[in-house]
C-alpha cells in the first residue's frame, strides 16, 4: 500500500499508457504477418500504367518517392506505392505489373514491378 502511495498518478498512466501502446502495435504487426503468412488464395495478377511520379520530404527530412497507378478494379482512384528503385525505373505512361495479394484476414497488398515484356525500347 506504501508503494502504491509513492508512485505518482502522472507516472502510473504514463507507464500504462505506453505499456498499451506497445502491445497494440506488437498486436497490429502480429496480425498482419499472420494474413501475410498464412495467405491461402492465389494472387491475382493486373496491369496499370504509372500516372505520376513525386519526390518529397517528410517532416524528419527523410526523402520518399512515390510511383502511383491506374486503372485497378479495387479503387476508383490511382494507388501509390514508396519505392524508390521504381521511382527512378518508371516513367509516367510506363505499363506496371502487379500482383493483388488478399490475406487470410482479408487485408489486401500489392507487389508491384515493371512489366519486362510490355515496355517498349527507348
Amino acid at each position: 500500500m506504501a508503494l502504491r502511495k509513492s508512485i505518482p498518478n502522472g507516472l502510473r498512466i504514463g507507464v500504462f499508457s505506453g505499456v498499451t501502446l506497445f502491445g497494440a502495435l506488437g498486436l497490429g504487426l502480429s496480425l498482419e504477418a499472420v494474413n501475410r503468412l498464412t495467405e491461402t488464395r492465389p494472387a491475382k495478377a493486373f496491369l496499370a500504367n504509372v500516372v505520376d511520379r513525386r519526390t518529397g520530404q517528410s517532416r524528419d527530412g527523410s526523402t520518399y518517392h512515390t510511383v502511383s497507378f491506374a486503372p485497378v478494379e479495387w479503387s476508383q482512384a490511382p494507388q501509390s506505392i514508396n519505392d524508390e528503385e521504381l521511382h527512378e525505373r518508371l516513367k509516367i505512361g510506363d505499363p506496371v505489373c502487379g500482383e493483388l495479394h488478399t490475406g487470410m484476414l482479408g487485408w489486401r497488398w500489392w507487389v508491384l514491378t515493371p512489366c519486362r515484356d510490355e515496355v517498349p525500347a527507348p
